[in-house]
């Protein structure tokens, strides 16, 4: 499943829907959102002041756990999907350009570069 803001079905995870905003990484990232929020409704000090370094460190640290993640989920991704088409053997199929030479095959979250003749 790819992560994203839009809603689609995913039997694996037991939901009817899942979305970018349920994911733990997400939410993570908004806890320390809503904490600066709420402690700034309230007239509080927020946890991180502006330019806080500690603030620098856990927004960089949820990129690179981020990055990772979509790297792993697009090999994952990939690697079923060829091995759905090796097992099918399927030879042709439709896909829908998205891009130059960007290619999305059709029913299957496999985008491939293309390079037409």
């Amino acid at each position: 499943m790819r992560l994203s803001t839009q809603a689609t079905a995913h039997a694996g995870l037991g939901v009817e829907c899942y979305m970018w905003s349920s994911s733990p990484l997400r939410r993570a990232v908004d806890y320390i959102n809503q904490q600066q929020l709420v402690a700034m409704l309230r007239g509080e000090k927020p946890r991180y002041q502006k330019n806080d370094a500690e603030l620098f460190t856990a927004i960089s640290s949820f990129d690179a756990a981020y990055a990772a993640y979509a790297e792993f989920q697009d090999k994952m991704e990939r690697y079923w999907c060829l091995r759905y088409m090796e097992q099918e053997n399927l030879k042709d199929f439709n896909a829908q350009v998205i891009k130059e030479n960007l290619v999305r095959i059709d029913g299957m979250p496999l985008v491939l570069r293309w390079w037409f003749a």
